[in-house]
């Protein structure tokens, strides 16, 4: 056994270690908060506000009997505050009660059924309880009070949908269509919804998805790759390599530093597996990466430049004509109209 190995396993080492939760826990930006306004609550006794700003900020310290102690003092002084309950409530979901959540949420909710807030946290209080019917009502709900919703409303909501068994599979598709119409084609939903897809073997489908992103993100060498897997599980192999090997030289091409990422080293890696896969089970040598057929998105962009370049030469030509035109009346109208009696 090692020196360093057994010190980590000496006894003053574990007793380190049982001492560390009072100095990992310590959050010195919280505790200074509590501080200033502990002060403004010496300053103002009897405002209910002070004392719950500060409980929430106990809550974040996870000091729970201090947060109680202070949501305790709100009730006594604003009694008919709804708030409270709402504060509290996150409390105990972060407490891991989420039972005594629930119930301080359902009062909240009974007082405050425009506000989103009130649904959400009882939502995640409900999944906890394992009640997924109705905490997918809920964020549900959330969702419909908020002009505008956070795409993770929609994506925690299509998670519960999925737990919640096959039959939901529909609400699960029909949610995220109804985000990325409510949102438009956001990477998070068009990930998760061309996800679906693929499990459900719309091959087709998730190919249309992939198109909706923007182009920038469709030429990104691991939406590339994401191309070039659905293509090659709906099996056309032909048309994943060519995806694939532009997929790998974009890699090829990118600054050193990038290149070692270790995200971007793996989809390198699994770029040759696939290549080198495809090669051998269709006994054909892999093509020369500086001789790749255009990508259909390259093909796309030079049509969209091609389109632009005649849109400006129209321009052009037009304002020409124009001036030349406003020239001709100057040189020769204005003497025109001096001849006129």
């Amino acid at each position: 056994m090692s020196l360093k190995y057994s010190y980590y396993c000496s006894l003053p080492f574990v007793f380190l270690l049982l001492g560390l939760p009072s100095f990992a826990l310590a959050h010195p930006e919280i505790e200074a908060r509590i501080e200033v306004l502990t002060k403004k609550i010496e300053a103002d006794p009897n405002n209910g506000t002070l004392y719950l700003r500060r409980g929430d900020l106990h809550r974040e310290h996870r000091a729970w009997e201090k947060a109680l102690k202070d949501f305790a003092k709100v009730r006594d002084i604003e009694p008919n505050l709804p708030d409270v309950d709402l504060y509290n409530g996150q409390m105990w979901l972060d407490a891991g009660e989420p039972e005594k959540a629930s119930a301080l949420l359902d009062r909240y909710i009974a007082n405050r059924p425009d506000d989103a807030e009130g649904f959400i946290k009882r939502a995640r209080a409900l999944k906890q309880l394992n009640h997924l019917a109705v905490a997918i009502a809920d964020l549900g709900t959330a969702i419909s009070l908020i002009e505008y919703p956070s795409p993770d409303l929609y994506l925690e909501r299509a998670a519960l949908l999925g737990q919640s068994g096959p039959e939901n599979r529909g609400e699960l598709r029909s949610g995220l269509e109804e985000g990325i119409k409510r949102l438009g084609p956001l990477v998070v939903l068009v990930d998760e919804l061309i996800r679906l897809e693929i499990e459900d073997k719309n091959y087709e489908k998730a190919l249309a998805l992939l198109d909706t992103l923007p182009e920038k993100v469709q030429a990104l060498p691991n939406w590339l790759t994401r191309r070039g897997d659905i293509l090659h599980q709906s099996g056309k192999l032909l048309e994943s390599k060519n995806f694939y090997q532009y997929a790998l030289e974009k890699i090829n091409n990118l600054p050193e530093h990038r290149k070692n990422i270790p995200a971007i080293k793996r989809n390198k890696q699994k770029l040759v597996e696939r290549l080198s896969a495809i090669s051998e089970n269709s006994k054909a040598p892999m093509n020369d990466l500086t001789q790749n057929a255009t990508s259909p998105i390259i093909s796309a962009q030079n049509g969209d430049k091609n389109r632009d370049d005649a849109h400006l030469t129209a321009i052009f030509f037009i304002t020409a004509i124009a001036i030349l035109f406003i020239w001709l009346f100057y040189r020769f109208g204005a003497k025109l109209l001096q001849k006129r009696p």
